[in-house]
């Protein structure tokens, strides 16, 4: 499922050409012959209910460019489980919902510098908040394309400042900061940047909307709540619509990969779907979305 469909141009792959081979010699296989075929139980004790398990890769009915070509598809539609369920009839679990590498991969490009300052981008900031405070800024132009161009991680007690100074380096037009734990630092950064860098807190109820402005008791802005799984969510599509690239990552390409390949999307037909964490690190995860 991790097969990415660059790879195709990119190694100069024949899509038509492609075949079963022998996992014992390694020689093309004839699956249209059917002679050449002898179905073997696992359990031959077993004489009730006993059935073979067919697979696209048993038979010549599905070849295996209709299989990828079908996985090109249903990813772009952001549904690799029906594409699980669909073309290879197998259930999908959701332990795999999660980033592939060659989707993160392919967001990285050969520029490990942070870029100048350019004017003809917009630019934004987010935060992921903790002993470390984890800062990216990203740009556009068009409001589709988004290149992430600084990933930096500071402690706590520069956080405030370090987001002022690149408020101001980067004209800074919006963003999203933590709002815990440090929730004083949160609401002078929103008071700073004129209400543009907001404190988030995240939210998880199928009643609400994505995205609620929330007032104090003086009617004045305090922050947002953000239904968690959305708000990751859009950020997983972008990246996986190739419409996200990195620059300016320098040696952290291996983390910001481990941090983005630390959740999973887990579905609950009773509940709502949310992201769990699987290792310690997710930081830049959140602080990109």
């Amino acid at each position: 499922h991790e097969f990415s469909e660059e790879w195709l141009t990119q190694y100069n792959i024949a899509l038509d050409d492609i075949h079963m081979v022998c996992s014992k010699c390694r020689k093309p296989m004839n699956l249209t012959d059917h002679s050449l075929r002898e179905w073997v139980p696992r359990y031959p004790s077993r004489r009730h209910h006993r059935g073979y398990r067919v697979t696209p890769f048993c038979t010549e009915h599905l070849p295996p460019s209709y299989v990828l070509l079908q996985l090109f598809d249903y990813r772009a539609q952001d549904n690799l489980k029906g594409w699980y369920n669909t073309v290879l009839g197998k259930a999908y679990e959701s332990g795999d919902q999660r980033l592939s590498l060659s989707d993160i991969n392919r967001c990285f490009t050969y520029q490990q510098g942070v870029p100048d300052y350019d004017d003809s981008y917009t630019y934004f900031i987010g935060s992921d908040a903790g002993s470390l405070c984890h800062l990216v800024v990203s740009r556009t132009r068009d409001g589709q394309h988004i290149e992430f161009v600084l990933f930096e991680a500071v402690h706590y007690t520069q956080w405030e400042a370090r987001i002022r100074a690149l408020t101001e380096i980067y004209e800074i037009v919006g963003g999203h900061v933590d709002r815990m734990p440090y929730m004083i630092e949160a609401a002078r950064i929103r008071q700073y940047s004129g209400n543009t860098i907001l404190p988030v807190v995240y939210v998880s109820t199928k009643a609400g909307k994505n995205y609620d402005y929330i007032n104090d008791e003086l009617a004045d802005l305090s922050h947002v709540n953000v239904q968690r799984t959305w708000m990751i969510d859009q950020l997983v599509k972008d990246i996986r619509a190739g419409v996200v690239t990195m620059t300016g990552y320098g040696a952290q390409k291996e983390l910001i990969t481990e941090h983005l390949r630390n959740m999973v999307r887990e579905n609950d037909e009773e509940k709502l779907p949310v992201w769990k964490k699987l290792g310690s690190a997710d930081h830049y995860f959140h602080a990109m979305a």
